[in-house]
Parts: structure tokens; C-alpha cells; sequence
């Protein structure tokens, strides 16, 4: 997944059971794309190269992130739809929307054998939960799992038995391991305050994340005023 700050958009590149990241100019792997624009009503796709560019569906209020099923035949996108976000089924190919979740969802991330999709609801306080459902919306059992606002990036590990998340304050989170089989966490990292983690992948391996840091830096600069009439 690629942000790029001035043109605020994602792409999402099908890569196995994960999402490909930009990682020192090159991305783990090729293929074809989709991109969702904030403020676009549509789900456009095209070829790696940039060609073949097209809507895959009508006008949308899209919100969050989408996520292509690890078969490369549908996308899963959160449009606003009667006071809240939902999830629905794209194909690739055209044709309607197929309505997935009816409650309020966001952010969906397929497991890597397509039988389980992951989203977030919606914020409680400064907290949200995670659920999960199948493949055909049927709501899906897995550990109670509550996080924090600013950390809806989630990323399924060791084939699918586990996620890495962001857990902590709302502006200092470290990634944290969840086995979604116990229900067992572990913590992974302990960053320093100033390192503030938005998003984030994993290899293909799972031995490596990739993950963006925000640093925020002020100064305090005293300008004396010189040559300034004396209104008197």
C-alpha cells in the first residue's frame, strides 16, 4: 500500500495474502491495481502500466480502505450507505454491488485462504472492535479484540492464525502480535514517544514490517520588531 502525502491516495496491489507496500522505490510485488481517492464516487481499475483505466462501479461514497480477495476476482469497499459505512462486494469484471456486512464497517482485510474477512466498527469513545465474517457475510468467530483510534491497519500473519496490529495511546502505538486462535497478544516493539506509527506491512515472510514514522518538530523563534512607528 502506497500513501503519497501531496496526492492523497492507495493502491492496493494483489501480492499473494498481502498487501504489496512501496518499499524503497520498488513494491514486493506487480500486478494489476485499484485505487480509492477520498473524495471519489468510484472504484477505478487499470492495468500495472497505467493502461486500460475504468470504473468498476457507479457513483460511491466510498470511506477507509478497500481490499481485493486474495482470489483477484472482487473487491471489498465500505461505502456510506444509509447513515453508515458497509461493506460491499466489487467484481472486477462489473456488475452490482453484493451487499457484505450490514453493520457499520470499515477497513476490510481478506485472510490469505479468502475464507475470513476482518473490519473495523465503528468508534466508541477512542476505541473501536474488530470483527470478522465470511467470505459470504456470515458473521465469523475470533478473539475479542478492541484497539485504539488511529489504528485500523490490520495485517494477517502465519497463514492467516493471527493478525499484527497497533496497540496503545491514540498518538504512540507499538505493533503488537495477536494469535487469533488463543486469543493470546504479545507485544513486538517498544518505540520511543516521539515515533508515531500511522501505517504499516509485513513481508511476505512475515519476518519483516514495513511501517511509515511521523515526526513532529516546533520551533520557538523570537522576532524583535525593528523600524515600527511609535504610534504616539
Amino acid at each position: 500500500m502506497f500513501h503519497n502525502r501531496s496526492q492523497p491516495f492507495t493502491i492496493i496491489r494483489r501480492f499473494g495474502n498481502l498487501t504489496a507496500t512501496e518499499h524503497g522505490g520498488e513494491c514486493w510485488h506487480r500486478c494489476p491495481w485499484f485505487a480509492s481517492v477520498p473524495s471519489s464516487k468510484v472504484v477505478p481499475a487499470g492495468n500495472d502500466d497505467g493502461t486500460n483505466l475504468r470504473a468498476l462501479t457507479d457513483p460511491l461514497d466510498l470511506r477507509g480502505a478497500p481490499a481485493w480477495a486474495p482470489t483477484g476476482k472482487t473487491i471489498v469497499v465500505a461505502s456510506y450507505d444509509n447513515g453508515a459505512p458497509r461493506l460491499f462486494s466489487v467484481s472486477v469484471d462489473g456488475g452490482p454491488l453484493v451487499p457484505l456486512v450490514s453493520d457499520y464497517a470499515m477497513d476490510p482485510v481478506w485472510s490469505p485462504d479468502g475464507r475470513v474477512l476482518v473490519y473495523s466498527g465503528p468508534d466508541i469513545g477512542t476505541t473501536f472492535s474488530i470483527a470478522a465474517v465470511t467470505s459470504v457475510g456470515i458473521p465469523s468467530s475470533i478473539p475479542n479484540l478492541t484497539l485504539t483510534r488511529g489504528a485500523r491497519r490490520l495485517v494477517f500473519v502465519r497463514g492467516g492464525h493471527a493478525l499484527i496490529v497497533l496497540r496503545g495511546e491514540i498518538e504512540h502505538k507499538d505493533f503488537w502480535f495477536v494469535d487469533l486462535e488463543t486469543g493470546t497478544e504479545r507485544r513486538l516493539t517498544s518505540f520511543d514517544r516521539d515515533v508515531i506509527v500511522r501505517d504499516f506491512d509485513v513481508s511476505p515472510d512475515d519476518r519483516e514490517i514495513v511501517f511509515d514514522r511521523i515526526q513532529e518538530n516546533s520551533d520557538i523563534v523570537l522576532i524583535e520588531p525593528h523600524d515600527v512607528p511609535n504610534p504616539n
